[in-house]
């Protein structure tokens, strides 16, 4: 997951208005009950969140992966 994050930020697609268009969504999501949680202390309702993640979850366990603009 770490390296598709990394092709995703490098635009390996080739494609950069789809890219931008992945981070972004990624970077609005909702669910700021994983990473999130622990590195952000800022509302960020209004603007995009520092933070670009993918929440994923199955039966019992549960991930999340993400792009951290510092």
């Amino acid at each position: 997951m770490a390296e598709l994050m990394e092709s995703i930020y490098r635009c390996d697609l080739g494609d950069r208005s789809l890219c931008i268009q992945m981070i972004t969504m990624m970077r609005n999501q909702q669910d700021h009950d994983m990473l999130p949680r622990y590195l952000t202390t800022t509302d960020s309702t209004e603007d995009l969140s520092p933070i670009a993640d993918k929440v994923g979850a199955l039966d019992d366990v549960r991930n999340d992966v993400a792009l951290v603009y510092t």
